[in-house]
């Protein structure tokens, strides 16, 4: 289990089937709890969650009233703190290829190194952090569950190489072109170079979003760069994307 899913509404019917299935029951936020995510979909334009609700059973609830974040039944989460701060290659390398992280960004804590932390991004990036950017998660259902669900053995001394994530339930987010070709630019806006030219039907890993939501940091041969909303269709949950205040 990677995400979890948390309401951001007051209330939410949950139904059998998206949309218009048979009302289960109605639920009411509590952020501290969150919900196993079992699925999604779309239905007539609009993006569905299906989650596992105790002592109800599965249903399904519009993802625009909920928000992604990442489990912590099999690993312990570190939230940003004290950001922007900068993913590493290494422990103290100074090398930071990425974006920078913002305060409440999620990740699964990997192995640790004195001062830095090696985690895991929602999007399966890997990289290092000081341990006094970040605090440890406690508090969700999916924190006091932990150890509650099987889990592959490791040894505290994995490589870093090595992910103890468990494959993606959900898409973390890719765009496809929706037009003949696209400019990729190097910031946000058309008056920033175009770095690549991307053909039409293209599908490219999502990196970041600005918080208009109008431009998508994508990643491909070319490296990374910004496409715009005007062009791409969205694929994936939204809200598990990083913001980035550019």
């Amino acid at each position: 289990e990677r995400y979890r899913a948390m309401l951001t509404v007051l209330s939410v019917d949950l139904r059998e089937t998206p949309a218009t299935g048979v009302l289960l029951t109605t639920m009411f936020r509590d952020d501290r709890v969150d919900y196993g995510v079992v699925g999604y979909t779309f239905v007539n334009g609009v993006q569905y969650v299906q989650i596992s609700v105790p002592d109800v059973g599965i249903g399904w609830i519009e993802a625009p009233k909920v928000a992604v974040r990442l489990s912590g039944i099999n690993h312990t989460i570190v939230v940003v703190t004290a950001g922007p701060v900068n993913l590493l290659t290494a422990p103290a390398s100074g090398a930071a290829p990425y974006p920078p992280l913002f305060n409440g960004t999620e990740a699964f804590l990997i192995n640790t190194n004195g001062a830095f932390y090696q985690v895991e991004l929602g999007n399966g990036i890997i990289g290092w952090i000081p341990t006094s950017a970040v605090t440890i998660r406690t508090g969700t259902t999916s924190d006091l569950l932990r150890g509650s669900a099987p889990r592959q053995a490791t040894s505290p001394a994995a490589p870093a190489s090595t992910s103890l994530v468990p494959v993606a339930v959900l898409d973390p987010g890719h765009v496809v072109i929706n037009t003949s070709y696209l400019n990729v630019r190097g910031g946000p806006g058309g008056q920033y170079a175009s770095i690549a030219v991307i053909p039409g039907g293209t599908e490219l890993p999502v990196v970041g979003v600005t918080e208009d939501g109008l431009w998508f940091l994508v990643r491909g041969s070319f490296g990374q760069g910004w496409v715009t909303e005007e062009f791409i269709l969205f694929r994936g949950v939204f809200s598990a994307i990083p913001v980035i205040n550019y």
